[in-house]
């Protein structure tokens, strides 16, 4: 009896402990753990870029075209008898040209006026008065205006250079419009460049009523 009273103490201790064991075991499995995640970055968009890269540049209004762009100063303005047609060029140093940008109502070997529906019957249209050869010609899109617009790449080459070709043609208030792009370059990274450029001037270009 006595060896029964002397146990009894200590069971009653080690009960306590493995209760508060299990206590502390149990609070460390569901307390909740805590990750840090890191910030995130600030993103800077193209638009921005462009637009405070644009903010300085001369804005060119055509009033028969109703019709403006703007243009860096590198850039020279050539005027044309046609109402509403300019072109924007670029020069390289040897005084030849490095890119062209024209804008002007879309027309037939005849000089008149392009009739179409829609802006795909517009560009076959123009592709049957350019006459370029079937198979020299792949079609590419660019954006105009806000919105994708198909057109045609013509490259003509020499022995030291190729010349790229683009047009497009779309319908704005009912008339075909022609925006051609020349672009003359010596390498891939040449055309890519260029490109970027025109991308950037096309991007200020609107109609104004």
């Amino acid at each position: 009896m006595n060896k029964q009273k002397g146990l009894t103490p200590i069971l009653i201790v080690l009960l306590i402990a493995l209760a508060i064991g299990g206590y502390f075991i149990y609070q460390k499995q569901t307390k909740p753990i805590f990750i840090p995640q890191p910030s995130p970055s600030p993103v800077t968009t193209s638009v921005a870029s462009s637009s405070a890269e644009t903010a300085t540049w001369k804005t060119y209004i055509n009033e028969d075209g109703h019709y403006s762009i703007k243009y860096p100063s590198k850039i020279a303005i050539n005027y044309y008898p046609d109402p509403g047609a300019i072109s924007l060029d670029a020069y390289n140093q040897d005084g030849s040209i490095k890119l062209k940008l024209g804008i002007s109502y879309a027309r037939d070997n005849s000089g008149k006026k392009i009739q179409c529906s829609n802006n795909n019957d517009c560009l076959q249209k123009l592709v049957s008065t350019l006459g370029f050869p079937a198979d020299q010609v792949s079609y590419i899109n660019r954006t105009i205006l806000g919105k994708t617009i198909k057109g045609i790449k013509y490259i003509s080459s020499d022995k030291l250079n190729s010349i790229e070709h683009q047009y497009f043609t779309f319908l704005e208030k009912g008339e075909a419009w022609n925006i051609n792009l020349t672009i003359n370059y010596l390498t891939p990274e040449g055309s890519k460049l260029s490109n970027q450029e025109l991308d950037q001037i096309l991007s200020t270009f609107k109609f104004t009523q």
